[in-house]
């Protein structure tokens, strides 16, 4: 089983004049977070997504998911107070949630 990580935890507070956080600016129309979503649930290889989601913003991401049919399992994740602290979070739930696990692909969600 290989498993992607999704990094959702940020505010990007220096891209967004709002307090959107970047990875739920829109672009085009569509969230950036939905683009990574789609590449990551599209490829062949990856058979989960974990995605912690910073806080107050786990119900919009859910939408997103919903919205633009990401097909792959997604399995939403309390970010942390900082980014080591969310990808510690999503190795945990991996850990504790996932056996057999080959392989896990970190990712940016606005790269």
């Amino acid at each position: 089983m290989n498993v992607a990580i999704i990094f959702g935890g940020g505010v990007g507070a220096r891209f967004s004049k709002d307090g959107t956080p970047k990875q739920f600016v829109e672009l085009y129309n569509k969230p950036i977070i939905a683009y990574t979503l789609e590449a990551f649930s599209k490829n062949p290889s990856v058979d989960e997504i974990v995605i912690p989601c910073v806080s107050g913003w786990a119900e919009h991401l859910r939408a997103i998911i919903e919205q633009f049919r990401i097909n792959k399992r997604c399995h939403i994740v309390a970010g942390g107070a900082t980014s080591h602290e969310s990808r510690l979070n999503a190795m945990r739930y991996i850990n504790a949630n996932f056996c057999g696990v080959q392989v896990v692909v970190l990712h940016d969600a606005v790269c």
